[in-house]
């Protein structure tokens, strides 16, 4: 809410994959059109009160990467198989199919978002589904974590590299979520 006072016209996104339902009706009054989903309960209720007209839904998954302080697939993700019954669904539902992923928090190794990036286009192998948008999450460092500087344009320049030539021309928008990186 605060987001949309301050700046009117910002795409917002509500990626928590867990929400109460007054919460996805609030979401959708506030014109949010970008979800993401890790189980098939949760899009059954994005797909139950968010109208598909412009919607994006991403299946959110997780890998068994290391090099971050803080693991966020511990948390949220569904696995690579689940992640594309989820993504068959939302493009069978007529939302617009996107992925997303986050490597955990302050991760430093750049090659976490390689193995992301690869399952991300088996996800779009298994599910038959070309993703519009792939989110490759925040998790970026900075330099709060001690002994390390973070080398933030390799990591844009592997993830750009990568998503290139693991999907060649079917190649998704990148989109990504900054937050502790940007505010460190």
């Amino acid at each position: 809410d605060l987001i949309g006072r301050l700046s009117q016209g910002a795409a917002r996104h509500y990626h928590n994959p867990v929400r109460a339902r007054w919460e996805i009706a609030h979401a959708v009054k506030a014109g949010i059109k970008a979800w993401s989903v890790d189980s098939h309960s949760e899009l059954d209720k994005l797909i139950e009160m968010v109208p598909p007209e412009g919607c994006e839904i991403s299946p959110r998954f997780k890998l068994p990467v290391l090099g971050a302080a803080y693991d966020f697939g511990s948390k949220f993700g569904a696995s690579p198989e689940l992640a594309a019954e989820l993504l068959r669904a939302v493009a069978d539902r007529g939302y617009t199919p996107s992925l997303t992923f986050h490597p955990g928090t302050q991760c430093v190794d750049p090659h976490a978002w390689e193995a992301y990036i690869a399952a991300a286009k088996d996800i779009c192998d298994m599910a038959g589904v070309r993703a519009k948008r792939l989110n490759v999450g925040g998790g970026f460092p900075s330099h709060r974590v001690a002994g390390v500087e973070p080398d933030l344009t390799g990591i844009f320049d592997l993830i750009g590299r990568t998503t290139a030539r693991t999907f060649g021309e079917d190649a998704p928008e990148l989109v990504c979520e900054p937050g502790r990186g940007l505010c460190g």
